[in-house]
């Protein structure tokens, strides 16, 4: 901003008065002024020459003279100190006149710009210099800029970086497209408020289930010895992850995407561990339960336990040899709902693709065969057996795809198991075919469906044996490229998700103690929704 300009300087210097070569000496100019020419000296005093008559007189006293010239000196003094003065006074008042306008000016548009500020108050800024362009973000400022993005501010999948290098007349689809950013924005905000008053739920829900703990009989000692390892900071996590909306009528008919995020997002969290990477993706979730819902778990399960069956043709259940264990299936209470959201938070699937939640029980040599908890065992394009046929219709199968059965054709995705009570010896969950078995144990690995079941004996064996509180998630499917077409009633089956052989496990049979432990399998579109909504 230019400044004001200064007070003009007012001379007050008295012109030199015009001497006549016969008067006296001339007024001296102001002795203060010092931009004008310097007063010449008195005249010195020349006598007269003399006339006929006598000697010629002065024209006046000498003592009138030096008088008229100190008055005259005095004056101009006295004038040019006023004069500076009311300079100064003028140029303040114009000062203080310009910035109280400045400022009323400023107070009435306070969201301006201090350019345009400068405008209203009739400156002129002065010419800004043109920036050069900022330099191109590095790989790493992109890739952590889109982390940030995906983090903080919920980008879907694929979410691109804007180029903020070059400035591009907006075209009309360009245009179209701002217009469905701008729509897409407001349904966000619409589904962010919904997503909070979900979380108010959650935890109005959350101190639901504290008062039931609270007034709970938890069996004392299961709660007691997942105390012993129980991290409250790691469960605190767990319990702020993000709520996920409930999934809507097409998710629940085949048209939920089971992506690479997905794949993913448990195994990314924090506090969770990874065992194996691929083949199967094995994710430990420590201190995932309280010591008090283990503790209500075991209470509500232990005097209804009985013996586990397997899926046997057309669909039927039947105790065998193969699966010795006892279970039961919990009703719902707060305390197994919350439980039961938190679970499907952690693994970001919809709580409406899971089957009930299991409760097991294993005493001393109690066990369940090396198995798989899919029914398709990675074989693509094979007609199903009967009894998995069944099996596959609880979730919109054996059909793929939108409106069917979704990315698996009706089969089970993923499987979480709740440990509750671990024990002294044995029962370990061992994976006898999983790469990381494999490559441990080279040209000595043997087939997972050994009947000598060698994998419980073997420290070279990928297994999960982890303490009481802990979640295990490990995904029987992986996300595929397939087209998500056929069926496998035919044959023609071509899921855009491939099961994972390598998810073959075994519960190793206790040989001290015993083992309680509650299951969840997980399938890629709504469990019994289509059977449940025949009309």
């Amino acid at each position: 901003m230019s400044s004001p300009a200064g007070p003009v300087r007012r001379s007050t210097r008295s012109g030199a008065a015009a001497s006549s070569p016969v008067s006296e000496s001339p007024v001296p100019s102001n002795p203060l002024a010092d931009d004008g020419p310097k007063s010449s000296p008195p005249a010195q005093h020349v006598p007269a020459a003399k006339s006929s008559s006598g000697s010629r007189k002065p024209s006046g006293s000498p003592s009138a003279v030096l008088l008229l010239a100190v008055l005259l000196i005095s004056g101009g003094i006295m004038y040019n100190q006023w004069s500076q003065q009311q300079a100064a006074a003028a140029d303040a008042a114009a000062a203080e006149a310009a910035a109280g306008e400045r400022d009323a000016a400023v107070a009435s548009t306070p969201h301006r710009s201090a350019l345009e500020q400068e405008a209203v108050v009739g400156q002129e800024a002065p010419a800004e210099e043109d920036e050069p362009p900022p330099p191109p973000m590095t790989a790493e400022e992109v890739a952590v800029f889109e982390l940030a993005a995906g983090e903080h501010y919920g980008s879907p999948p694929g979410f691109q970086l804007p180029d903020f290098q070059e400035e591009v007349e907006v075209s009309s689809e360009e245009e179209e497209q701002a217009e469905q950013h701008d729509q897409e924005e407001a349904e966000q905000q619409t589904s962010e408020a919904d997503l909070s008053e979900h979380q108010e739920e959650h935890q109005a829900e959350g101190e639901r289930v504290q008062r039931v703990l609270s007034s709970s009989n938890a069996d004392e000692e299961a709660a007691a010895a997942a105390a012993a390892t129980f991290d409250p900071e790691a469960h605190r996590q767990y319990l702020e992850l993000p709520a996920w909306p409930e999934a809507d009528e097409q998710a629940l008919t085949g048209s939920w995407h089971f992506t690479e995020q997905v794949y993913d997002y448990a195994a990314s969290l924090p506090m969770t561990q990874v065992l194996s990477w691929d083949n199967p993706r094995l994710v430990l979730l420590p201190s995932f339960l309280s010591p008090q819902e283990v503790g209500h778990m075991i209470r509500v399960s232990k005097d209804n336990l009985e013996r586990s069956e397997v899926l046997v043709a057309d669909g039927e259940d039947q105790q065998s040899d193969i699966r010795t264990s006892f279970g039961f299936w919990p009703e719902s209470d707060p305390v197994v709902d919350a439980i039961t959201e938190r679970l499907h938070r952690a693994i970001g699937v919809p709580q409406a693709f899971g089957e009930g939640l299991y409760v097991l029980n294993y005493q001393v040599d109690q066990k369940y065969e090396a198995h798989n908890d899919h029914c398709m065992d990675a074989l693509d394009n094979k007609v199903a057996e009967p009894a998995c046929l069944d099996f596959l219709k609880r979730a919109g199968g054996p059909e793929c795809g939108p409106g069917k059965g979704g990315p698996t054709c009706g089969d089970r995705v993923a499987t979480f198991i709740l440990y509750l009570k671990s024990p002294t010896r044995g029962g370990k969950t061992a994976f006898p075919e999983a790469d990381v078995t494999r490559d441990a144990m080279g040209a000595e690995h043997r087939s997972g469906n050994a009947p000598d079941e060698w994998y419980c004996h073997d420290d070279r064996v990928l297994a999960a044996s982890p303490p009481a509180g802990t979640g295990v998630l490990f995904w029987d499917y992986r996300p595929s490229n397939g087209t998500g077409a056929g069926s496998f009633q035919d044959g023609s089956a071509q899921p855009n998700a491939h099961s994972v052989y390598e998810a073959m496990h075994s519960g190793c049979p206790v040989s001290e103690g015993e083992k309680y432990i509650a299951t969840r399998w997980i399938r890629a579109s709504g469990f019994d929704y289509h059977l449940l909504n025949q009309d």
